[in-house]
């Protein structure tokens, strides 16, 4: 399933490089729109294809005792990482701009 997950993100990274370095003064502004879309479609697809089989590997390389802790750990880390790249990524914008 990581494979096929792999295999899926290779594909998504080329479309969205086309989409951003082709398509995107060659179409219009919807299309563009739609493309992109299109584009975040496919990754849930590979993060429902992959992130299943994530888990059950980082589940088996942690130690059953010490599970919960590593989990919130690694939750929090992700929420912060959720919250804190929109905001980076605003800085970057409005900083270049």
């Amino acid at each position: 399933m990581l494979r096929c997950a792999s295999f899926i993100s290779v594909l998504n990274t080329v479309f969205m490089c086309t989409v951003l370095l082709y398509a995107q003064h060659h179409v219009g502004a919807f299309t563009l729109y739609q493309l992109i879309i299109t584009n975040q479609i496919v990754y849930g697809i590979r993060r429902g294809v992959g992130q299943p089989a994530l888990e059950a590997i980082f589940g088996d390389s942690v130690a059953s005792g010490k599970r919960s802790g590593i989990y919130s750990l690694r939750s929090s880390l992700n929420k912060l990482g959720n919250a804190a790249g929109p905001a980076v990524a605003g800085i970057i914008f409005f900083s270049t701009g």
